[in-house]
């Protein structure tokens, strides 16, 4: 394993949290983009009901202005219903769009598979993604379907999880909590540096992992800094008991 420090930083996991945009999926081109659920369920409203997609965005608004408390409930929270909306018709909308605009890195399908081998270790998403975009993005790479993902305890993210979503640390203390996790056992694995690390410290996590792909090295780390690898499976190596 090619390396630039001797300093193996050891990291001691029961609950891995792990985002998903560019660290487990990307858009397969700057011009695809990625997912836009918001424009997706417009979309299907437009069609439904026979009315232009701003006025369906409207319509969703006006819904959404009458949720009280979108925090530990799921997007869209509950109004579909009152849309004349299925949620299968919503999820074939969903992976459609996610199977032609995004693509799953090879390192991240293994990376996941590969965690089923740590029984002990539970497996949660740290991400903007609302359930349903997640299991979408997944099933891509064959890791999950509209009732979820055998990869995973738990996927959640975005104002199913917080107020705000992913942009204060309140986000991942609402997330330690949510799953009852400790926060010294607890690995963070990214890609970003404010959203993944500064946030998920300042929330107590210690332990983060970011990813990235175009490092020369298969991974660094400085003592107070995070560990950055070239690929996901590269932490497995740094697992202690």
């Amino acid at each position: 394993m090619k390396m630039n420090t001797d300093t193996n930083p050891g990291l001691k996991v029961k609950t891995l949290l792990v985002d998903i945009d560019t660290t487990l999926v990307a858009p397969k081109s700057e011009a695809s983009g990625d997912i836009s659920p918001e424009l997706c369920l417009a979309s299907l409203v437009a069609e439904k009901h026979n009315i232009s997609i701003e006025k369906a965005k409207l319509k969703i608004q006006t819904l959404e202005k009458s949720i009280k408390n979108m925090v530990g409930n799921i997007w869209p929270f509950g109004i579909l219903e009152s849309l004349s909306i299925a949620e299968k018709e919503l999820w074939h909308v969903l992976a459609q769009e996610a199977e032609k605009k995004l693509f799953m890195y090879s390192d991240a399908k293994d990376f996941l598979i590969g965690l089923k081998r740590y029984s002990d270790i539970k497996v949660y998403t740290a991400t903007t993604n609302p359930g349903i975009i997640i299991f979408a993005k997944l099933s891509i790479g064959g890791l999950a379907d509209k009732y979820g993902s055998m990869y995973l305890d738990g996927a959640f993210g975005g104002e199913e999880v917080h107020p705000g979503g992913k942009s204060t640390p309140e986000f991942y203390k609402a997330l330690l909590k949510k799953t009852g996790a400790a926060s010294d056992s607890t690995l963070m694995v990214g890609d970003h540096v404010k959203m993944d690390l500064e946030l998920a410290r300042a929330a107590g996590i210690k332990q983060v992992v970011l990813v990235n792909r175009a490092m020369r090295d298969d991974w660094t780390y400085e003592p107070e800094g995070p560990l950055y690898v070239k690929s996901l499976n590269n932490i497995f190596d740094f697992f202690v008991d």
